[in-house]
């Protein structure tokens, strides 16, 4: 299987993604649901005022990874990926909701949000896949 494929299947067959976000020198790791579009922007659904969401509102630097956590030590593979997280404005939440379900999320008939919820994306720079064919691990930056 070519590594893009991998990646495409690991991105279908997971539905949580481990997000670093960082305020300063304070990193900060936390496990979001999401769901992804066409393009593979990222989409989750989280509280402004949580941690993540304030490191994100004053540096929207993210990197995270998807990996299945199930199999055996030396049987899994997963991603990496770096980018740039933002809060959706409400119009591109039609959009978004194509892609991520969620009973969280629902919006009223202007689409404003009825929660105290709301949409984040993140739009990937780079994308890595460790190489399941190199004698040792070896990163690969693919392109989806």
């Amino acid at each position: 299987m070519k590594l893009e494929e991998l990646a495409k299947k690991i991105i279908r067959d997971n539905e949580y993604l481990a997000l670093a976000t960082s305020e300063g020198t304070k990193p900060w790791a936390s496990p979001v649901h999401y769901g992804v579009d066409g393009n593979y922007i990222f989409y989750f659904v989280s509280i402004p005022s949580s941690k993540h969401c304030s490191n994100i509102d004053g540096n929207p630097k993210v990197s995270f990874a998807i990996y299945n956590s199930t199999v055996p030590e030396g049987q899994g593979n997963g991603i990496q990926v770096d980018g740039k997280a933002e809060l959706l404005e409400n119009s591109e939440y039609e959009h978004a909701l194509q892609y991520y379900k969620s009973v969280f999320v629902s919006t009223d008939i202007e689409g404003l949000m009825k929660s105290p919820y709301r949409i984040y994306k993140i739009t990937p720079e780079h994308i890595f896949i460790n190489d399941p064919h190199a004698k040792v691990d070896g990163r690969v930056e693919i392109k989806l």
